[in-house]
């Protein structure tokens, strides 16, 4: 016999309300009526598992401080960033 409970694992027959004594078909005889509790327990709930966000870069607020190239990175990406610090050398020398 199949018994299902959904959310839940089937622990056995008992003979008692606190499930202190397991009912054993095999060993446990029937003579007259008798009253079993089905005793049944919680399945894990399966860990949920967050994917980091990745961080968005921002652009610079007003006054601040910040490497031209850093800015340019950010906002461009990194091939004109790469290009603004090499034209930059050139300029300071």
């Amino acid at each position: 016999m199949n018994i299902t409970k959904d959310g839940y694992d089937f622990d056995g027959w008992y003979k008692d309300e606190s499930f202190n004594e397991k009912w054993n078909p095999d060993t446990d005889k029937v003579a007259s009526d008798i009253k079993l509790f089905a005793k049944w327990t919680k399945k894990a709930e399966p860990a949920k598992v967050e994917t980091p966000k990745a961080d968005t870069p921002k652009a610079p607020a007003t006054g601040d401080k910040m490497n031209m190239g850093v800015i340019i990175m950010l906002m461009s990406g990194s091939a004109l960033a790469a290009l603004y610090l090499t034209l930059r050398k050139r300029l300071m020398k």
